[in-house]
């Protein structure tokens, strides 16, 4: 599925003339991640976690930032400001 979703964004931007953004390194990744789905960077104590042993995880980042009890507050928050005016 995800391929195919990839070859239709793919043409779409072709024929728009879009090209997609380089390859975020790890550093980006993890405070992105952070910021999606925490509405925070990360700490920098986060950081060494995360990214110390080399390499980051992002699989783990996700689930270990979605366990959080901050992910709940932030998408409370996303929710309410969509939902009302």
């Amino acid at each position: 599925m995800s391929i195919q979703i990839e070859k239709r964004l793919s043409t779409v931007w072709r024929e728009a003339g879009v090209s997609g953004a380089n390859i975020a390194d790890d550093h980006a990744l993890l405070r992105r991640t952070y910021l999606d789905l925490l509405g925070r960077i990360p700490r920098v104590s986060e950081i060494k976690r995360n990214l110390g042993e080399g390499s980051l995880d992002f699989d783990a980042l996700v689930e270990q930032l979605i366990e959080s009890p901050d992910f709940n507050t932030h998408m409370a928050a996303v929710w309410t400001n969509w939902l009302l005016p």
